[in-house]
């Protein structure tokens, strides 16, 4: 024998009523939260700046080796994209990867010529910062790589193939 429950029909539900409103057809501008600085965001520290100092004062080549590699080539990596992306240079024959390890090659070869006991020209009472220092250093060769490229790119004609009756062709 099967027993059945009774199923009660459900009550139907009382409409609901929604007062009158207005809104406005301006944004609600909510309080910007304020990033806590996180010194561990920052990739080009006083401890690069002093691995910079160091390897050029360093004569052995396996020192210098293993101080560019533990402390400089991060934050000179890191350098190079910032700059690259900021800027949006556009006339380049190879892909960004290749121009970024470019401008890295560059700026290690132009290491030597950062003196730390230069005065600012800002402000003579400050030194130089290594960080603005290979930062302009950065940005200037691959302005000046951009604006090579694209001499070289308003120098290529493209000539067609096909001879037009009307033109003088010798």
């Amino acid at each position: 024998k099967v027993v059945r429950k009774q199923v009660r029909p459900r009550r139907p539900r009382k409409p609901v009523v929604v007062p009158a409103m207005t809104f406005s057809t301006t944004p609600i501008k909510l309080p910007r939260k304020r990033r806590t600085k996180n010194v561990t965001r920052m990739y080009f520290t006083q401890e690069t700046e002093d691995a910079i100092v160091l390897y050029n004062a360093t004569e052995d080549q396996a020192i210098r080796e293993i101080i560019f590699r533990e402390k400089i080539l991060q934050p000179f990596q890191k350098l190079v994209e910032n700059v690259f992306n900021t800027f949006k240079f556009s006339y380049f024959e190879t892909g960004p990867q290749d121009v970024q390890k470019e401008c890295l090659t560059h700026l290690v070869a132009n290491m030597h010529k950062f003196d730390p006991t230069r005065k600012s020209k800002n402000d003579p009472t400050k030194k130089t910062r290594a960080f603005a220092y290979f930062s302009i250093i950065a940005k200037h060769y691959l302005i000046l790589l951009n604006n090579t490229n694209y001499k070289k790119f308003n120098q290529n004609v493209e000539i067609s193939e096909e001879r037009r009756e009307n033109t003088d062709q010798r």
